[in-house]
């Protein structure tokens, strides 16, 4: 399941219609943590940056728990 967790977040922020700088704006979280997560360069994120995420995309309650369990994997 490697680059799983890229994979879906950038599916879903292109899904909002938003660049890794406007998803990085309405997170609170750097453009380049946005960056690093999508490209699968961090292993582990921590839970809050997930939360921030998934609030500011509008995932579903479903979505939120694949995120979850491709982070736990």
């Amino acid at each position: 399941m490697e680059g799983a967790l890229g994979q879906m977040l950038r599916a879903w922020r292109e899904r909002a219609l938003l660049t890794q700088e406007l998803l990085a704006e309405r997170t609170g979280l750097g453009v380049r943590t946005v960056r690093r997560l999508e490209a699968g360069a961090v292993l582990r994120p921590h839970g809050k940056s997930l939360r921030l995420l998934a609030d500011a995309l509008g995932l579903s309650d479903a979505e939120q728990a694949e995120l979850a369990a491709v982070r736990t994997g």
